[in-house]
């Protein structure tokens, strides 16, 4: 099974003037580049945002344990005392 506006493209490119076939494979090659690029800054910040969500996340884990370990030192003492 052949994919027929793949083979219908082909051949009409192969049919237009050299100048624009060179035009079209300048535009689709800039056309990658900036996409490239684009995805590159993507990555880029959202690998930082993850970075820092990550780390605010350890942040308030450790908070959170620092808390509980408080509460039961105090609930501790108090029981102590009685």
């Amino acid at each position: 099974m052949t994919n027929k506006t793949s083979t219908k493209t082909a051949s009409n490119f192969s049919k237009a003037p050299k100048a624009v076939q060179e035009a079209w494979l300048a535009n689709k090659i800039s056309q990658g580049y900036k996409n490239r690029a684009k995805t590159k800054a993507m990555r880029a910040y959202y690998g930082k945002k993850h970075a820092i969500e990550a780390w605010i996340a350890k942040k308030a884990e450790a908070s959170r344990k620092a808390k509980i370990a408080a509460y039961y030192a105090s609930k501790n003492a108090q029981a102590a005392a009685a």
